[in-house]
């Protein structure tokens, strides 16, 4: 007789929690886009990078019973002081959504801002194909998600703050307000 559980595995509330948890504190949440002269491209990134190889194999079982697959590869650093670290990348439509629609109530501030963007895209997107032009709307979204990464350290380089430090006051003093 089967085993009739593997069939039908999903992930726990505990897991859901988790993986939350580890995307919230430790993930990145973002779009990336590549203009050329024939096509403009935006697809959503979603990244957790760690140096524990276990923690990388923990995201991806969780993602696997949601029935996501993402990509995972490791980066040597050239230096020996820094240890090897590995990235869980996932950028197909579907599998953003699925995720999302799954953890996105959890995360909070600025995670859970991008992850609404975010799905807002996806869902526009998810029923087009790739030759599809993007709509004002569209577009916008993705404007909305780089004017607010102004000033936020990317690879190294720091843009200009006063944008994102305004968008995060306004954010705190209504949390505040809450309290």
């Amino acid at each position: 007789m089967e085993d009739e559980t593997i069939d039908n595995q999903q992930a726990t509330d505990l897991e859901i929690g988790w993986l939350a948890g580890i995307i919230d504190g430790e993930g990145y949440i973002g779009f990336s886009r590549q203009n050329s002269k024939k096509v403009r491209s935006i697809r959503p990134d979603i990244q957790v990078v760690n140096c524990d190889p276990d923690v990388i194999l923990k995201i991806r079982k969780i993602l696997n019973i949601m029935g996501i697959n993402p990509y995972i590869r490791e980066r040597m650093h050239d230096k020996k002081k820094f240890s090897s670290n590995y990235i869980l990348q996932m950028s197909r439509f579907s599998h953003v959504k699925k995720l999302i629609d799954t953890i996105g109530h959890l995360l909070t501030g600025e995670k859970q801002k991008r992850a609404k963007l975010m799905i807002e895209l996806v869902n526009s997107r998810i029923i087009k194909t790739k030759r599809d032009r993007y709509t004002d709307y569209e577009l916008s979204l993705v404007d909305t998600y780089f004017d607010k990464m102004k000033g936020v350290k990317i690879r190294g380089n720091t843009h200009n703050i006063g944008s994102l430090n305004d968008y995060q006051t306004e954010d705190r003093a209504l949390a505040l307000s809450k309290v």
